[in-house]
């Protein structure tokens, strides 16, 4: 069995790791404070996403495939969906 990562996907792991950091970090706050609550929420979930769907359409040779590849999307995203929907205002 073999794992294939591109650079694209370690890139992306890279970037959500650093915008879930900076949440964290205090001279970040400010920034964070200004976006709703939803974009705060969403923004990682989609750096992270955003290249497994590229890879799920990518690899969409078929009209049952790509439906597949959008149900797989929306399923990646509803976390962070449903988390900044009924999440407390920080």
């Amino acid at each position: 069995m073999s794992v294939e990562i591109t650079a694209l996907q370690v890139a992306s792991y890279v970037a959500a790791g650093l915008l879930a950091g900076t949440k964290l970090i205090k001279i970040a706050q400010p920034f964070w404070s200004k976006l709703p609550r939803w974009a705060t929420v969403l923004m990682p979930v989609l750096v992270l996403d955003l290249p497994m769907v590229a890879g799920y359409l990518a690899g969409a040779h078929t009209e049952t495939a790509l439906v597949h590849a959008a149900v797989t999307s929306i399923a990646l995203l509803l976390p962070g969906i449903a988390e900044a929907e009924t999440a407390p205002p920080v």
